[in-house]
């Protein structure tokens, strides 16, 4: 991954989506412990926040410890590559060491969402699988948060999962994801339940409200299975008086991806660019080296 291309996307296109998937480093993560340690000093030397550390120490699996290092990792780079200075050329594509010796903070917003401490219009949305990590980053975009949200269809709890989780739904979306003529069997079913809850999680990302978040204030109406083919705008007025507009992409057979972000009319786009990333080419733009050696 050339780390200019993903400088002239924010330049240009005021946002991004970075996907990582960590799975391909989880044994030797795992199994070496100094491998491992040698990650948290990356993050430790970028920002002093100690907390960051001690949450992914917290975590009780394996698998949960990397994710939440992958996590804070993809973090750090996406908001490195957003502080650069705008020049992508091969001298001056980026100026990390500036950056590092003034040390990268967050400061927490009203209901604990992460925001980075800058001058600068950038805003970021984290989310998280088992082993996979995505950021939605903007940059330029005045006066607007951001959201993103990845469900996976494995944690589609059956036919009674829609009667369960009534309440987060409207009448309008409970009617159609009961009886939706395009979702007849069981997959179709969960993929579909999928994508409403990944669309419903990026908003209360958006709002940082979380669990606390209004659900069933919101309104998407009928909602497709497939990829939303262009950037789909929602007017939220009655209720909460808010335009937004929300992008979904199924990233695979099992996992869809949503973002959210308050529309611009400076920067209209058809689609949100999505870029997956290597673990080993943030590490070595992080640390100037390959751990993995």
């Amino acid at each position: 991954m050339d780390h200019r291309e993903i400088i002239q996307i924010l330049n240009e296109k005021k946002k991004i989506c970075l996907l990582i998937d960590a799975s391909k480093y989880a044994t030797i993560l795992t199994n070496d412990s100094f491998k491992f340690e040698e990650c948290l000093r990356i993050i430790s030397k970028l920002t002093s926040d100690l907390r960051i550390i001690n949450k992914i120490l917290n975590k009780k699996s394996p698998k949960d410890k990397i994710t939440s290092l992958t996590n804070i990792l993809l973090q750090l780079y996406g908001c490195m590559l957003a502080l650069t200075n705008g020049d992508v050329s091969q001298e001056n594509s980026n100026d990390k060491n500036n950056i590092e010796s003034n040390s990268i903070k967050f400061v927490k917003g009203k209901y604990g969402k992460p925001l980075l401490e800058s001058s600068m219009p950038i805003k970021f949305s984290m989310t998280t699988d088992k082993l996979f990590s995505s950021m939605f980053l903007t940059k330029g975009l005045e006066d607007t948060e951001v959201g993103i949200d990845v469900a996976n269809v494995i944690n589609y709890c059956g036919s009674n999962c829609i009667d369960l989780f009534r309440d987060i739904f409207t009448e309008q979306e409970f009617n159609y994801l009961s009886t939706s003529p395009n979702a007849t069997t069981e997959l179709q079913k969960a993929r579909l339940f999928t994508k409403y809850w990944s669309f419903k999680e990026s908003y209360s990302k958006y709002t940082g409200e979380g669990l606390n978040c209004a659900f069933q204030k919101v309104n998407f109406g009928e909602l497709t299975i497939e990829d939303d083919t262009t950037i789909k705008t929602y007017d939220l007025h009655d209720d909460i008086g808010l335009v937004l507009n929300f992008y979904s992409k199924w990233i695979d057979s099992n996992r869809v991806l949503t973002v959210c972000y308050k529309c611009s009319n400076d920067h209209k786009d058809n689609y949100i660019v999505h870029k997956r990333i290597d673990l080993r080419d943030v590490l070595n733009y992080l640390n100037g080296a390959d751990i993995f050696d």
